[in-house]
């Protein structure tokens, strides 16, 4: 059985893999796709550095959320492990929809110019305007990123039965077994196979984004990183084999480009099949995305196996800083894309202010107070700090007002649409409206339920579609 020790490496990639999904979100501002807010003017760079941590970021988090639910469950019994998910995750998701989301939606539709309410009108027509659908996307569509708390909850509870048998006596043999393969040449790409299957069974079938695909998807790789904390052995073979890794992610990113280079690649992500170029397209995008996690979990194992102050700090802040971080860059970017200023001079000073107004919520709002901590996924403390939370009001006020005075005065409605140069981005993720992060899908409906159309250029893509205006 592993020691404690392990904890501060998933503790140390958890830190850095939410900072990852913070500064994905703040490029997508300037990316060659309609996201919340989009900026007149794109970056082939930034489009790139969007469509790799776009595919590889969310299988990391789920792996990571995976491992650290091991170590949960040696402490909790099943029943309080639930209970505890649910406060930590279902009640920041509730409180964030109800709270965070009309506020974003409202300012994507602003800055298009289709919405000419007030935000306290537009709040009642966000949730009147609801459809519902049996689907994980609904999480996604109006959610934004909160869908990633409501489908780590699911997958919790989903996992129980799993990681029940994995304790037992049957479980720790499968486990002992897996991990003396894992330490061979190659052996850990014994992990594809479950995630590999799911894309060739269910992307034809729920290729959009957040769907059933997505989240089965993404469920295999939570299961891994709790079965990878069962044994040291996974990790000893994680950290001897970062060299071979490195090879299988240059030799898969090599078959995906080929597959980019004769035009199969755009056409099966948003047009996904049933065929052998896609079961082989969906294989090598699979082991591409586990050798570059494997990657990243070898630098971890490395790096933050050992106690550090700052990570134990950050580890606290992940959840609250991840909740929070989504509706402030969409904030400061409805603002900053109006400056008559550069794309990175933009890009960087949007990408400051939001982290400071991010740490400044959680450090002088939330961290603080005990009702706060609670309604965001925190343990109560022994006392509250009422001298922070007031000096918390006075720098976001201060921080507010800096933001202000940098408005121009032009506020046309960004109006750019995604364009044939992200069509060779190969590593996008699959099941998104396509690995090319374009918007032309065709549509297709479900029965009962809304339109399951692809966003337009006129919508948002990724991580929630508001509600259509007046």
């Amino acid at each position: 059985m592993p020691n404690r020790q392990h904890v501060h490496w998933v503790d140390g990639l958890k830190v850095l893999a939410v900072l990852g999904v913070f500064v994905y979100h703040s490029a997508m501002v300037y990316a060659y796709v309609r996201w919340v807010i989009t900026n007149q003017t794109h970056s082939v760079l930034l489009s790139l550095f969007a469509g790799v941590g776009f595919s590889m970021g969310m299988p990391l988090l789920f792996l990571l959320s995976g491992a650290a639910s091991f170590f949960a469950l040696r402490k909790l019994e099943a029943g309080r492990f639930v209970s505890l998910r649910f406060r930590r995750l279902i009640i920041p998701m509730l409180a964030g929809l109800v709270l965070l989301s009309p506020m974003q939606a409202y300012l994507s539709l602003r800055s298009r110019g289709s919405l000419d309410l007030s935000l306290g009108q537009y709040y009642q027509q966000f949730f009147t305007g609801m459809d519902a659908y049996f689907s994980p996307r609904w999480l996604a569509n109006y959610g934004y990123h909160l869908w990633f708390l409501g489908f780590l909850f699911l997958y919790s509870a989903i996992g129980l039965p799993v990681f029940s048998w994995l304790g037992g006596r049957n479980g720790r043999r499968f486990t002992g077994w897996l991990a003396g393969v894992c330490l061979r040449p190659g052996g850990l790409l014994l992990f594809v196979a479950p995630p590999a299957v799911v894309q060739m069974v269910l992307r034809a079938r729920f290729p959009w984004y957040t769907d059933w695909a997505d989240f089965a998807y993404w469920l295999m790789f939570f299961v891994a990183g709790y079965v990878l904390l069962t044994d040291p052995r996974f990790q000893q073979a994680i950290a001897a084999t970062w060299q071979a890794s490195l090879a299988i992610v240059a030799g898969s990113a090599a078959i995906l480009g080929a597959f980019a280079l004769v035009g199969l690649a755009s056409g099966i992500e948003s047009n996904p099949e049933y065929s052998l170029a896609a079961a082989t397209y969906y294989i090598a995008r699979t082991v591409n995305t586990w050798s570059v996690v494997v990657l990243v979990l070898a630098l971890g194992i490395h790096a933050f196996n050992r106690p550090n102050r700052w990570i134990d700090h950050g580890s606290e802040a992940v959840l609250p800083f991840y909740v929070l971080h989504h509706p402030v860059v969409v904030l400061v970017a409805f603002f900053v894309v109006q400056w008559n200023a550069g794309l990175w001079i933009k890009f960087g000073v949007q990408t400051v202010l939001a982290f400071a107004l991010t740490m400044g919520l959680y450090e002088l709002i939330v961290r603080p107070f005990n009702p706060m901590r609670q309604l965001f996924g925190l343990k109560p403390r022994a006392r509250a700090h009422e001298k922070a939370g007031i000096g918390g009001l006075a720098y976001l006020a201060t921080s507010w007002s800096a933001l202000g005075g940098h408005q121009c005065k032009r506020k046309s409605p960004c109006s750019t649409t995604a364009t044939s140069a992200t069509a060779a981005l190969s590593f996008a993720p699959l099941g998104k409206p396509s690995s090319t992060m374009t918007t032309d899908r065709p549509a297709k409906s479900a029965p009962g339920g809304p339109s399951r159309s692809q966003p337009s250029s006129d919508s948002v893509c990724l991580e929630g579609f508001p509600p259509p205006g007046p």
